[in-house]
């Protein structure tokens, strides 16, 4: 998603198909969780993930959402 909206264009077949797939952040909450037990171990996902998955300012909503999911 966030190549489409730099490149101002929409999705191709094959990135439709992809994005259909796509299922949430809750099914990985524990890369957002703060708690230190968590964050230690997730740190190297967490960063992975967060550069091309999202923005700066987009972070804390998804970080909140993906919590918030399944109750930590």
């Amino acid at each position: 998603m966030l190549r489409l909206r730099e490149e101002q264009r929409p999705a191709t077949e094959e990135e439709l198909a992809q994005l259909r797939e796509w299922r949430g952040w809750g099914a990985v909450p524990h890369l957002f969780e703060t708690r230190q037990q968590f964050a230690e171990k997730y740190r190297t996902e967490r960063e992975e993930l967060r550069a091309p998955a999202m923005t700066t300012e987009e972070h804390p909503q998804v970080q909140a959402a993906a919590v918030e999911d399944v109750g930590l």
